[in-house]
C-alpha cells in the first residue's frame, strides 16, 4: 500500500514556525508579567519602609519635644522645690515678730533699713554655701538653731539685710545691738559704699 502525502509543501514548517513563535510569545509575556509582579512587590515594600520612617522620625520628634518640655518641667519643679522649702522652714520657726523687734530695736532710728532677704543656709552636705545677696550691707545674722530632735529642727537660716546709714559710726552701733540678742548666731558686715541722697 503506498501512502499519500495530502498536505502542500511547506505546510509542516510553517505550522511549526507558527508553534515556536506563539511558544516564544507566551514565554516573554510570562516573564513580562513576573518582572512587573516583582517590581510592584518592590514597590510596595520600599512604600511601606517609607511609611515606617516617616512614622519613627514623627516618633522621635514627638519624643524630643516632650524631653524638652520634661527639662523646663523639672526646673521648674526644682524652684518649686525650694521656694517650698524655705515657706516650711518660715512655717517652722514662729518667732518673726521678735526677731523683726530686735532689728528695729538695733535701727534705733539711726539705721534706714531697704531691704531684707531670707534664705536656707546650705551645710558641707548640700553643697557650697549659699552666696551673699549682692549689696548687701549687713549680711548674714543666722538665726540660733533650736535644741529640737534633728527630725524637727528647722534649718538654719541667714538673714541678708541693706540699707542706709549717716556714718560709719551708726553702721558699727547697729551691729553691735545686734550682737548683743543671742538669736543671731553669727553677724557679718560685707562693707558700705557712700551714697548722695537728696544734696
Amino acid at each position: 500500500m503506498q501512502s499519500v502525502n495530502l498536505m502542500p509543501q511547506g505546510y509542516a514548517q510553517a505550522e511549526r514556525s507558527k508553534r515556536r513563535l506563539l511558544i516564544s510569545v507566551a514565554v516573554t509575556v510570562a516573564a513580562v508579567m513576573a518582572m512587573l509582579g516583582f517590581a510592584r512587590l518592590t514597590t510596595r515594600r520600599i512604600e511601606q519602609k517609607q511609611r515606617g520612617n516617616r512614622v519613627l522620625e514623627e516618633r522621635a520628634a514627638d519624643l524630643k519635644t516632650t524631653r524638652s518640655e520634661l527639662a523646663s518641667c523639672n526646673l521648674t519643679l526644682q524652684a518649686l522645690a525650694a521656694k517650698y522649702s524655705l515657706i516650711q522652714t518660715v512655717n517652722r520657726n514662729r518667732r518673726w515678730a521678735s526677731y523683726l523687734a530686735h532689728l528695729a530695736d538695733a535701727a534705733n532710728d539711726e539705721i534706714l533699713l531697704t531691704r531684707a532677704h531670707i534664705s536656707p543656709v546650705q551645710t558641707e552636705a548640700d553643697g557650697a554655701p549659699a552666696p551673699p545677696a549682692p549689696g548687701s550691707l549687713v549680711p548674714p545674722a543666722t538665726l540660733q538653731p533650736t535644741s529640737a530632735p534633728d527630725q524637727t529642727r528647722p534649718k538654719r537660716l541667714v538673714l541678708f539685710i541693706e540699707g542706709y546709714a549717716a556714718s560709719n559710726t551708726d553702721v558699727t552701733k547697729f551691729i553691735s545691738a545686734l550682737s548683743v540678742h543671742d538669736i543671731f548666731e553669727k553677724i557679718t558686715f560685707k562693707g558700705s559704699r557712700a551714697a548722695q541722697i537728696n544734696g
